[in-house]
C-alpha cells in the first residue's frame, strides 16, 4: 500500500490529470483494503480459538 502511495506522490499532477490513473489506484486501494481486512480476521480468530 506504502507503495501505491507513493507512486502517487511521484508526480501528482500527471496522476489528477489522467483518471484512468485514479480509477486504477482507487481500485487498487480498496483491494489491498480487503485483503489485509481478510489476514487480520484470519489471526483474530486463530487468536481466539488459542485462548
Amino acid at each position: 500500500m506504502f507503495l501505491l502511495i507513493s507512486y502517487v506522490g511521484e508526480d501528482v499532477g500527471a496522476f489528477f490529470s489522467s483518471p484512468i490513473k485514479i480509477i486504477v489506484f482507487s481500485i487498487s486501494i480498496a483491494i489491498s483494503w480487503i485483503i489485509g481486512n481478510n489476514v487480520n480476521n484470519r489471526i483474530h480468530e486463530t487468536y481466539e480459538k488459542d485462548k
